[in-house]
């Protein structure tokens, strides 16, 4: 779906749905907060990508259309790039929402628990000197999301989509090999003598620019490395980075959701088009 086509759907919805619509780029980020959203005043739609959805919102923009907000994922904005400024466009506090969610510990505290066996996670926590598991996740993490950057700025010849962060994540919390991590994105682009040494400095130069925090981390990533980490060596039973993800929306509760800046944007907006957003309680608002 293109943003022409999302912003033809939008006038479409309106001759008959007076609510407000709020954008989400995908399916995904309409289950993880459809719990939270209050129905009676608000419709949630996915918009298939964040290029259909920034093209449709300057539309709608340009238009003057009332009641529709759009939640983007934040990706290198405020770190590596500008903030597109767009009316009524909101971002992630993380990455994406996905980071969010897994940058919130009472959130993955719940989900690595009840997955972990207990005994293990003490006797892992003990022997590395870790305080927390995804401390280890984040250090792979923060250096495939400096290679992603990479690809998609055109420094690389490279793909980092669906990257196998299992196979260069040092599960006891050691350092990465970032010229590992360079040589398999670049094959992953179809290069069979990637000369990844060359890329070494560029890579510095974006781990520079990037706090190694949750935040920072694609939220794939995140999942894929963390449910690697919780079979390896927490005594979970194998299971795969979907189930992961599945789970940490599952467990984001409305404490959880309050804390973001994410909710407070929303609930002003709302508040601004005489909507009440959310369903939970109005306990916060945005900073001025």
């Amino acid at each position: 779906m293109t943003g022409d086509d999302l912003y033809a759907l939008l006038v479409l919805m309106r001759t008959s749905d007076s609510r407000a619509f709020l954008i989400l780029e995908g399916e995904s980020d309409v289950s993880a907060l459809n719990g939270h959203i209050n129905f009676d005043e608000c419709q949630p739609i996915p918009g298939y990508g964040k290029p259909a959805v920034l093209k449709a919102m300057r539309i709608v923009e340009q238009q003057n259309m009332r009641s529709v907000a759009a939640l983007v994922d934040r990706d290198w904005a405020g770190f590596l790039e500008e903030i597109s400024q767009i009316q009524s466009v909101f971002y992630t506090d993380g990455f994406d929402l996905d980071s969010t969610i897994m940058a919130m510990k009472s959130v993955r505290d719940r989900v690595i628990i009840n997955f972990s066996n207990a005994q293990r996670m003490s006797a892992y926590l003990e022997r590395t000197n870790i305080s927390d598991v995804i401390d280890v996740v984040v250090a792979s993490a923060i250096v495939v999301s400096a290679v992603r950057y990479l690809c998609e700025t055109g420094k690389i010849v490279g793909s980092a989509k669906d990257f196998p962060i299992d196979v260069v994540m040092n599960l006891d919390g050691g350092g990465v090999d970032e010229l590992r991590t360079l040589e398999l994105a670049m094959r992953k682009a179809g290069q069979t003598s990637p000369r990844a040494e060359l890329a070494l400095k560029d890579l510095s130069d974006v781990l520079n620019g990037l706090p190694a925090k949750v935040e920072c981390c694609n939220g794939h990533d995140l999942a894929r490395g963390l449910a690697q980490l919780m079979h390896k060596r927490l005594g979970s039973s194998a299971l795969g980075g979907d189930l992961v993800e599945r789970a940490m929306r599952s467990a984001l509760g409305c404490h959880d959701l309050q804390s973001t800046q994410l909710f407070a944007d929303l609930l002003n907006w709302g508040l601004t088009e005489n909507r009440n957003i959310w369903t939970c309680p109005r306990q916060r608002t945005a900073a001025p």
